[in-house]
């Protein structure tokens, strides 16, 4: 019995620096330090992938945002931290009249509810911060989201060192006024994977971190690997390591909490 005890207090001792939150800056459009996602010139461009949707929790703020994305007809994937924004999906986000940083909302047709009580969350920390979500029917098209937007298709994979990813996100821009909170994206190279296995007291994490630029209101974007075009992870936070991103999220590959929670989702359909 004693020996067993030690060989505990020596798996928490080796494990105690990851047990702790990430000091990583999270990628919410609130958060002070968002811009240190992006350490130099803002490379990220316009986009339009249509399964990828803007949270806010109304039509109205101006302050909370993040970026969501759907995995079935009704079944959408964002980060855990995004708590306040997982209210009302925005697809098709349009540009705004360009007179101040505002955002300007997508047409009826293209706005859909959070279903609150299907929300499973975990708000951790790098590698365990994520939210799976299901989305009512647009009260106008009578359509899920899935279906009028199509979705995302996603895989269990660890990439390798060097691998390309993009991340594909509604994140703030303050160079253009017009494109303040619309859809953007950015591609980088995948600088390390980390895995760590649950123990009693500490959590599974499965993480991943890149040199894709972001800023606050990504949060939740797809980690979408850029060969096969499948999302492979959750955005979850942005840093600068030597004037250089290293932005970070959340596998779905070995991350069991998320893997079954976002089985029981598709299940439920």
């Amino acid at each position: 019995m004693l020996s067993r005890l030690k060989s505990f207090l020596l798996v928490l001792l080796t494990l105690w620096p990851y047990t702790s939150f990430s000091s990583e800056t999270l990628a919410g459009l609130n958060d002070s330090e968002s811009q240190k996602a992006i350490c130099g010139p803002d490379r990220r461009e316009a986009s339009k992938y249509a399964p990828i949707m803007r949270l806010r929790p109304t039509l109205e703020d101006q302050e909370i945002s993040c970026t969501g994305f759907m995995i079935s007809k009704r079944c959408a994937l964002t980060a855990g931290h995004c708590e306040k924004s997982t209210v009302i999906a925005e697809f098709n986000v349009p540009e705004s009249d360009g007179r101040d940083f505002s955002a300007a909302p997508s047409r009826a047709e293209d706005i859909y509810q959070v279903n609150q009580r299907s929300i499973e969350r975990l708000n951790h920390r790098t590698g365990a911060d994520f939210a799976v979500l299901r989305l009512e029917k647009n009260p106008i098209t009578g359509l899920y989201p899935g279906e009028a937007q199509g979705y995302l298709e996603i895989d269990y994979i660890t990439p390798n060192k060097g691998d390309l990813i993009k991340i594909v996100g509604y994140g703030a821009s303050y160079a253009s006024r017009e494109r303040f909170l619309t859809q953007k994206f950015d591609t980088g190279e995948v600088v390390s994977t980390f895995y760590r296995r649950a123990y009693p007291f500490i959590r599974n994490l499965s993480s991943i971190s890149y040199r894709a630029g972001s800023t606050g209101g990504d949060s939740g974007a797809p980690i979408i690997d850029k060969n096969s075009g499948r999302a492979i992870g959750i955005h979850n936070a942005g840093s600068c390591i030597r004037r250089t991103e290293r932005n970070s999220g959340t596998l779905f590959d070995r991350q069991t909490r998320l893997t079954r929670a976002i089985e029981r989702c598709l299940n439920e359909e």
